[in-house]
Order: C-alpha cells, then sequence, then structure tokens
C-alpha cells in the first residue's frame, strides 16, 4: 500500500462516515498527515456535523501556508480547511 501524507478534499463528503474514510488515508499506520478542505458554504452544516461527532475542531487554513509547520498540523490533528 502507498503511504498517502497530504489528502485534498476539493468537495467535503456529504456524510462523515465517507469524511473519516477520505483523511484517515492521509494518517495510516501512526503517520501524520494533512487533510485539506475547500469548504462553500452549503458545505458548513456537514462541516460542523463532522467536527461534533467525532469531538474534534477543523480550523480554517491560514492564509500565509508558509507560516504552518510541523508542529501547528499536529496540534490541529492533520485536518486543515481552506475557505473557497
Amino acid at each position: 500500500m502507498r503511504v498517502v501524507s497530504l489528502v485534498i478534499n476539493y468537495d467535503l463528503p456529504n456524510n462523515r462516515e465517507l469524511y473519516i474514510h477520505r483523511i484517515g488515508r492521509s494518517g495510516r499506520f501512526g503517520r501524520k498527515g494533512v487533510a485539506i478542505n475547500f469548504v462553500k458554504s452549503d458545505d458548513i452544516r456537514i462541516l460542523r456535523d463532522i467536527e461534533q461527532y467525532y469531538s474534534t475542531q477543523i480550523d480554517e487554513m491560514p492564509m500565509n501556508v508558509q507560516a504552518l509547520t510541523v508542529t501547528a498540523l499536529s496540534i490541529h490533528y492533520g485536518e486543515l480547511v481552506a475557505s473557497a
């Protein structure tokens, strides 16, 4: 199986099971990974449902992506959100 360290969701999955299936590919076998989600205003309800169900917070990605560090990524559990 190939190692995947980055998952980009150009369209947010419409249910939490599919979402966790997709982003789970970025952190398999104890490795850290990053998932970037492009979120439209219509997706906010689904995003909040995912956060509530998995007891997590998916933060908006900062505009200055170069300022991100490995430490910052791990604090956010490998989940980042980019607003579209």
